[in-house]
């Protein structure tokens, strides 16, 4: 739906584009729900009042409410005060219910302009950009191939969508200038619930395209086209002008801002994952504080070392900055979800870390012969992982208590009261599926035990 045609949109709720586009960007709201509003009304009833062009429609809207109130007065006629309270209730959540439709139009608001910003400033200039490139490579990849299709479907499938919102946030307006206690609002709602099946040709083309901007990201020119852009302000800027200084002095102190609050940023989602993995493994004892931080979480595979080919005891280990713990999935019911149990911590003060043993790594790759008469665990789900390399890491942690004995020191015999008392050294071999996952667990371990160790060490 075009909005910059005259008699289609309120003047008093949108700016005009002067851009090529259909789609123009609104600007913020003024409703009865504003901050002088509140201070003149403190009941948020003077929407009932401030607009004389819909006069008529408040008297009879009152007249509505005078006769739910004579009704009301006749099936109540005892209980003056319960009929007084009710008519009340009724104005109040209107009045709650005008608030609510406020705060959805004005972060609807936000959103449409999010759309026309990316068509305007990025669409646009890609396009733009393709048309008038001349290099070989841009011709070779983009313009005679697919992806350029896939491109413009892209753009398409982002103008539908801000038109579906725009046409929504049009509605809502129209609505919310005519608002009174008898008005509605579930058409509005029902119509845009229908219309968001547009979001389902995004979600199928997706993987699409994230393959052609992979494409566009790859090309030289391309990057320096994005960064051009980036540098445009500081360009365009006079030498000569103590402006020109300051934004050059500026540009430094946002990349600073920028990466500190990345920082900032992974600590807090990594700082709320302590608390989602508390509230969702069964039993797991490691609780929220100030300082913990949830590093890795990963299905590592713990090796038997009596059959160090084996891969069936999948478990789910969790790093945090001061524990690592393992956790299993639930055998429950067939038909419901299986559920992660805590199973286990290692003890990472003074652990000791090592990479896989090249003698280690060739033994888990053998293939295991089969035996009609073998004797010990059942490995029916025990399956080589493909390839012939095997990737993880070595951790030798000290246990205090008589239980973490493995059973490989001291099988069938009774424990002596000198090591039953004191610390045990046990190792722990665990699998990764890529040498990433193995450099990441290995550099992340290393951390995460230097660290606790030096605590340690202090107290």
């Amino acid at each position: 739906m075009e909005f910059n045609q005259k008699g289609n949109q309120p003047t008093s709720l949108y700016n005009y584009s002067s851009h090529n586009s259909s789609i123009s960007r609104p600007c913020s709201i003024s409703t009865a729900s504003s901050t002088g509003s509140i201070i003149s009304d403190p009941y948020n009833l003077s929407f009932l009042t401030d607009n004389p062009k819909h006069y008529n429609q408040l008297v009879e809207d009152l007249s509505i409410i005078d006769n739910v109130y004579d009704i009301l007065s006749e099936e109540y006629e005892n209980d003056t005060g319960l009929n007084d309270k009710q008519v009340l209730d009724v104005a109040r959540y209107v009045a709650y219910k005008q608030q609510i439709i406020s705060q959805i139009i004005q972060s609807e608001t936000n959103y449409v302009n999010e759309f026309y910003d990316f068509q305007e400033i990025y669409a646009t200039s890609i396009r733009d950009w393709l048309d008038t490139s001349e290099d070989k490579e841009v011709n070779a990849k983009m313009k005679s191939t697919p992806a350029r299709k896939t491109l413009d479907t892209l753009f398409e499938t982002f103008h539908h969508l801000s038109t579906l919102h725009s046409n929504f946030l049009k509605e809502l307006n129209e609505r919310f200038k005519i608002w009174g206690p008898t008005q509605l609002i579930s058409d509005v709602f029902n119509n845009f619930y229908k219309d968001l099946a547009t979001y389902n040709t995004f979600f199928n083309q997706h993987p699409e395209f994230v393959m052609t901007l992979d494409i566009l990201y790859r090309l030289p020119s391309f990057a320096k086209f994005i960064e051009a852009a980036v540098h445009q302000l500081k360009h365009y800027s006079d030498p000569s002008t103590p402006d020109f200084t300051f934004l050059c002095q500026l540009t430094d102190n946002f990349r600073s801002l920028d990466k500190e609050w990345s920082e900032r940023k992974k600590s807090c989602q990594s700082h709320l994952m302590v608390l989602e993995v508390y509230r969702t493994v069964q039993g797991c004892p490691v609780n929220v504080t100030l300082n913990r931080r949830l590093i890795l979480f990963a299905d590592l595979i713990k090796v038997d070392i009596d059959d160090v080919t084996a891969t069936s005891d999948v478990r789910t280990y969790y790093l945090y900055s001061d524990h690592l713990i393992f956790c299993r999935k639930q055998k429950d019911k067939k038909d419901a979800p299986r559920k992660l149990v805590y199973k286990g911590s290692l003890n990472l003060r003074g652990a000791e870390l090592k990479y896989l043993s090249p003698a280690l790594v060739t033994k888990m790759c053998e293939t295991k012969k089969s035996s009609l008469f073998k004797i010990g665990k059942k490995s029916t789900d025990s399956t080589s992982l493909p390839g012939t390399e095997a990737f993880g890491f070595e951790l030798v942690t000290t246990e205090i208590n008589a239980e973490a004995v493995a059973p490989m020191y001291f099988s069938g015999a009774t424990i002596p009261p000198q090591v039953a008392s004191g610390p045990v050294r046990r190792r722990h071999i665990l699998r990764t599926r890529t040498a990433e996952e193995q450099k990441m667990w290995y550099e992340s371990l290393e951390k995460v035990i230097k660290t606790i160790s030096h605590a340690s060490r202090k107290h």
